[in-house]
């Protein structure tokens, strides 16, 4: 099998001519430098700018930080509008439009989503490839969309990735 990036999935190279082995907590040497070591004072915008997959930023509170122009252009966003609320109501959740509102519904309890992102940022460790599901209000009505996102913590925060989007038919 061979080692891919925990990060960006890129291929990495077998250490000492070892066989490769699936592994998901290691980076390749770009993705490492880009979490570890800021090259020049950047803003959080221009930062996530240069990352070329959907990704989001998320407090300890599932609330959106800011994201970047793949997540904008797979997820419809709009940065005015979305940093600051909680991710289900900038998803547009059905169940964040419940009374108590994203994170406070019986339904938040098994949000993959929210789990997920908590999950990280208490433990400090990265999941990859989770399968979530969302009901997302759309001008048709509410549709399940299937994901599959991934989550690293980096100092405070959690970036997560959105690996895959399937709309349910």
């Amino acid at each position: 099998m061979s080692r891919t990036c925990a990060w960006c999935k890129a291929e990495l190279p077998t250490a000492n001519g070892e066989p490769g082995h699936d592994i998901t907590r290691c980076f390749c040497p770009a993705c490492r430098e880009y979490f570890s070591t800021p090259q020049t004072p950047k803003s959080l915008q221009q930062y996530l700018d240069e990352i070329g997959f959907p990704v989001l930023v998320m407090d300890d509170d599932v609330r959106v930080l800011g994201f970047n122009e793949p997540a904008r252009s797979l997820l419809g966003l709009r940065l005015e509008g979305c940093v600051g609320r909680y991710g289900g109501d900038v998803l547009e959740c059905a169940y964040a439009r419940l009374p108590g509102g994203c994170g406070n519904t019986e339904h938040c309890k098994a949000c993959a989503i929210r789990r997920t992102i908590t999950t990280t940022h208490t433990t400090g460790v990265g999941q990859v490839n989770v399968p979530a599901y969302q009901d997302i209000v759309t001008p048709g009505g509410v549709r399940e969309v299937r994901f599959l996102i991934s989550t690293e913590k980096v100092g405070n925060f959690v970036l997560l990735r959105i690996d895959e989007v399937q709309p349910s038919l």
